[in-house]
């Protein structure tokens, strides 16, 4: 996985990173862009391929069949053929076909739809939830994969310090206690060592249980901004959904309408007695005595003022959410962004001017122990504003229904062919 430049300059405490010349910067940058023209499709065929996505999909199906048959007839002709045996056999036979009056098939059928709409509303808002939790997890796997590496460097530091300490020691360039100071901080960097070993195989672990496979990911910092998001309008499409809903509870009332309407039937009809010919014509309408569907109709005129009360609450929410975004995502960036400046020009600087200066006696054992410690500890709070501005950024992407979109804007929608690894742009 590719470190960024103000990682490899602290990395060691001791090491000295080299100047970036203009050409290496742009190898670097298409490299980059390589790297993410990879991951990318990689990580939608993953997640297409979850039982979360199949079982949205085969929902999908289901809505564009259900709503296929809801623009179906809702009557069928009845035929009757009759006979009686008598004096004079009578034989009859008779059609009838009842009226869709109320517009129950255009009800159905405009309820159909608008599951349908739902359906894939809800397979993207689905997708950006399996996105999320998959980019999180990688994140952390690579802030996991930072750490430890990072602990790797200060181990093999701190052994060498102590090899330099002994030998000091040896010449008696050094007092006894100050080797002691050396090898307690090796315990305790050994320590730290192990628990981050153990942090990166936790984060890998989450990774391979959420996508059945190990995936990285290119650093995309550079692209994390407030105009990544739309503002909170009606074409969010976490409002959508809840808007949607509103239109879902007035289809109903008209469902309810057209239900409980009353649908007349027509007849026609023909009998022969004996040597005798009829005809007859017949109408029938039911009568809503005993139940005239008023709580019904009732029920489906509070069901729309609900909905429309949960609209606004999801809506108050967006705002309370994107304002959140809104404001601390550039001010995580801002700190990040001066956190790296600081490190980029003094970092690598302290760490060699330390080790010179203990190295010719001129900076105590147990100073020079506590600026390490410090330097350490600038690294680690970088990595953490790191975190802290991926998960605001996907957190808000995903709960507004963006993040899929976005990545698709930015790297463009692919065709992944049976490799993984052989991609196409479209």
């Amino acid at each position: 996985m590719k470190k960024s430049i103000i990682a490899s300059m602290v990395l060691g405490l001791g090491l000295i990173a080299p100047t970036l010349s203009a050409t290496q910067l742009e190898t670097e940058a298409s490299f980059e862009r390589q790297a993410q023209a990879h991951w990318w499709p990689q990580l939608q065929t993953i997640i297409a391929a979850l039982p979360q996505m199949q079982a949205q999909t085969s929902l999908l199906n289901q809505q564009r069949y259900a709503a296929e048959a809801a623009n179906q007839a809702i009557y069928n002709p009845e035929l009757d053929v009759s006979y009686q045996n008598a004096t004079e056999d009578t034989y009859g036979i008779g059609l009838s076909q009842t009226i869709d009056w109320g517009d129950k098939r255009g009800s159905a059928t405009a309820l159909a739809q608008l599951s349908l709409q739902q359906a894939q509303l809800q397979q993207q808002l689905t997708q950006d939830q399996l996105l999320a939790s998959a980019l999180t997890a990688i994140v952390a796997q690579d802030i996991a994969t930072k750490e430890y590496t990072f602990a790797k460097q200060q181990l093999e530091h701190a052994q060498k310090q102590l090899e330099i300490g002994r030998k000091r020691v040896d010449v008696g360039d050094l007092p006894q206690v100050a080797l002691q100071q050396l090898s307690l901080e090796l315990a305790n960097i050994s320590a730290e060592f192990a628990l981050a070993e153990q942090a990166q195989l936790t984060a890998m672990s989450e990774v391979l249980g959420l996508l059945g496979q190990e995936l990285t990911l290119t650093d995309f910092m550079k692209e994390v901004s407030v105009a990544s998001s739309q503002t909170v309008d009606a074409r969010l499409p976490a409002l959508q959904v809840a808007y949607l809903q509103v239109r879902q509870s007035r289809l109903l009332q008209d469902v309810v309408r057209s239900t409980t309407s009353v649908d007349p039937t027509v007849s026609v009809n023909a009998e022969r007695e004996g040597s005798e010919n009829k005809f007859g014509v017949g109408i029938s309408i039911p009568l809503q005595i005993r139940n005239s569907y008023r709580a019904e109709t009732a029920a489906s005129v509070e069901a729309v003022v609900l909905a429309e009360q949960e609209y606004l609450v999801i809506e108050r929410q967006m705002q309370q959410g994107y304002q959140l975004f809104s404001t601390s995502v550039p001010k995580l960036l801002a700190r990040y962004h001066d956190w790296r400046e600081l490190v980029y020009r003094s970092g690598s600087e302290v760490a060699s001017s330390l080790g010179q200066q203990w190295r010719s006696g001129d900076l105590a054992t147990g100073e020079y122990l506590q600026s390490q410690r410090q330097l350490a500890s600038s690294y680690q709070v970088g990595l953490q504003l790191e975190q802290a501005i991926y998960s605001q950024w996907i957190n808000w992407m995903a709960q507004s229904g963006q993040l899929s979109q976005w990545f698709e804007q930015a790297y463009g929608q692919f065709q992944v062919t049976a490799s993984t690894s052989s991609v196409t742009r479209s």
